[in-house]
């Protein structure tokens, strides 16, 4: 974090640790941002400095602090996979340097690969959709600029 006008956002419990691993003129920019169990997204972090907690950091983060600085947000590379493929995560990421990576997850962390992807993807499809729908509700453009097969960008996609 060398350019001194960039912040670094993350949950708020993990601003310890960035702030120790950033350098001394960054740790003022480490951001913290709290979550909780909400049954709506909050689109404007200026009002309320809570995100609804889901279980993926693009819909309880990176889409709020979004929406919270431009009421024009394009997505892209949000791709997902078929319903069909969605029996681990990342499986469409078939880079032999990350699944070679993964291989050591599956050893070390191997209950982390016993969970249902395919509700998981569903859930993550349904939260997608309800936090682009509370955007747009509020007044902010989104535009999905790649091809996705999450339904939610899909029908956002625009070239």
């Amino acid at each position: 974090m060398k350019e001194p006008s960039r912040v670094l956002f993350t949950q708020l419990g993990y601003v310890p640790y960035f702030r120790e691993v950033v350098g001394p003129d960054a740790r003022d920019r480490v951001v913290g941002i709290g979550n909780d169990r909400r049954s709506t997204f909050n689109i404007d972090l200026t009002k309320e400095y809570i995100t609804a907690a889901t279980a993926n950091v693009f819909t309880m983060l990176v889409l709020p602090v979004a929406f919270t600085i431009s009421k024009q947000v394009d997505i892209y590379g949000c791709d997902g996979m078929p319903f069909a493929a969605a029996t681990k995560p990342w499986s469409h990421a078939n880079e032999d340097d990350y699944m070679g990576k993964m291989a050591v997850t599956h050893r070390v962390h191997s209950s982390f690969w016993q969970r249902n992807y395919e509700e998981e993807f569903w859930s993550y499809c349904r939260d997608v959709d309800e936090i682009l729908t509370t955007a747009e509700a509020g007044g902010i453009q989104v535009t999905t600029r790649t091809p996705s097969y999450v339904p939610a960008f899909a029908k956002r996609f625009q070239s």
